[in-house]
């Protein structure tokens, strides 16, 4: 397999392509329960509810498919509030036209169960919305809000808030949020190490429960029906380290024709992308050292030199993302050294290619 540069394909690849997704599925059931759902609603907009006062909706329409459902959503008892919660992994910037259908769908819904009519002369006052977004993604996301304005009449705003274990402010054992991050972080952390999904959920639960979280529900059949992560992690990076992949492996082919660059570049891109994506996986959600770094790439049959090339394209992403100071830690700084003038020996060893000239024709070889 070839080398792995850090050219401007992986570069774009690392920064533009979506690594993994989180099952919404999984967020939605969490946090369907009134007693977790409370603490996210804190942690969203900082402010307390009482999960007696609070319904759940369930959002069951033929007018939105599978791909446009609200991941959770509550209605206060006093039909004051509707608050609207999505999950995101990727950075979504049409997130506030989602929510502005999904209130739409909402309301319908509400007018018709309280048998409420809008054709006639008394003023209708409808539950009012709250719309947030949760981002798990890794991505550096400066955005405090997502707006959608349309014109004077329609302005739907989203608050956008970074659900990431490190950055809460309340870390509290009986906190759903913490519990509910610090699990699922944990178990991806175990995947990027090429652990199995069974492994890295046994381990995920193992700390979980160390750490004194989600005590009532993690030994429970129920938890490991209904919140175990079923998804194939690999499955969901192929969709973002495929294209990773297909984008290396296109600009690395160009030299040998388009056609068969695509066709050679697919095919090494694909294993190459997918590695690309849980290198950096690993990068974001841990603080990896050497043996964890080589784990992951001898199961994507990575070799150290293209080990050290990933790491070298993903300092220079990170350095934009985390600032011009960020370094790696020094032990993966010395490996990749070591392997860059490991290639730069190799290549001076190599003989260069000779020319051969053609011999100079003198008046008369011709016959002439």
């Amino acid at each position: 397999m070839n080398e792995i540069k850090p050219t401007y394909e992986t570069q774009d690849a690392l920064e533009n392509k979506p690594i993994i997704i989180i099952q919404a599925s999984f967020f939605s059931s969490f946090f369907s329960n009134p007693e977790n759902f409370v603490d996210l609603y804190k942690f969203c907009s900082n402010k307390d509810l009482d999960p007696a006062t609070i319904e759940y909706l369930k959002l069951d329409s033929p007018l939105l498919t599978r791909h446009m459902a609200n991941d959770v959503a509550f209605i206060t008892a006093d039909d004051r509030l509707i608050i609207l919660v999505e999950h995101s992994s990727s950075n979504n910037p049409n997130m506030p036209q989602r929510f502005l259908l999904y209130y739409a769908e909402y309301i319908r819904i509400w007018l018709s169960k309280n048998d409420i009519e809008l054709s006639g002369t008394k003023k209708v006052k409808i539950p009012t919305p709250e719309f947030y977004v949760a981002y798990t993604g890794l991505k550096k996301f400066n955005e405090k809000n997502l707006t959608f304005e349309p014109n004077e009449y329609i302005k739907i705003k989203a608050d956008f808030l970074d659900m990431k274990y490190e950055k809460l402010q309340n870390k509290d054992v009986n906190n759903a949020v913490a519990g509910y991050t610090f699990f699922i972080e944990t178990y991806y952390n175990e995947i990027f190490k090429g652990k199995s999904r069974e492994e890295a959920f046994i381990t995920a639960q193992k700390e979980t429960k160390k750490r004194g979280y989600l005590s009532d529900i993690i030994d429970k059949e129920e938890f490991m029906l209904a919140y175990k992560p079923i998804i194939d992690i690999e499955a969901d990076m192929m969709q973002g380290g495929l294209e990773a992949g297909i984008e290396i492996g296109m600009g690395r082919g160009m030299g040998i024709g388009m056609e068969k660059g695509m066709e050679k570049g697919i095919g090494i891109g694909r294993k190459e992308g997918i590695g690309i994506g849980a290198i950096r996986m690993l990068f974001e959600l841990t603080k990896p050292n050497l043996d964890d770094l080589k784990n992951v790439a001898r199961k994507y049959n990575l070799s150290d030199k293209q080990l050290a090339s990933i790491i070298s394209a993903l300092e220079d992403s990170f350095k934009k993302d985390k600032g011009p100071n960020y370094k790696l830690p020094s032990e993966i700084s010395r490996f990749c050294i070591a392997q860059r003038n490991e290639m730069m020996k190799e290549k001076s060893q190599k003989p260069s290619p000779s020319i051969e000239k053609s011999p100079v024709k003198k008046r008369g070889d011709d016959g002439r």
